[in-house]
């Protein structure tokens, strides 16, 4: 239809800033919420939690990035 801007349901807003690294405040949601998880699920020592926190960004940038994609 001219003059109507389509945007594809398969969008996924970036995780990360290209410019700056930060996570963006929705990733930092998604990581807040998986360490409130295992803080729950798990009797985590603090260098534990700290492993944990680290592999979740590790995750959320290689998914932005597209390493973890199925496609």
């Amino acid at each position: 239809m001219e003059g109507v801007l389509y945007l594809s349901s398969q969008y996924k807003p970036p995780a990360f800033c290209y410019n700056c690294g930060k996570a963006f405040p929705w990733t930092e949601r998604k990581i807040a919420s998986a360490v409130e998880f295992v803080n729950i699920q798990a009797a985590l020592s603090p260098e534990e939690l700290y492993i944990a926190i680290d592999s979740f960004e590790r995750i959320c940038q290689e998914d932005d990035l597209g390493l973890n994609s199925s496609s």
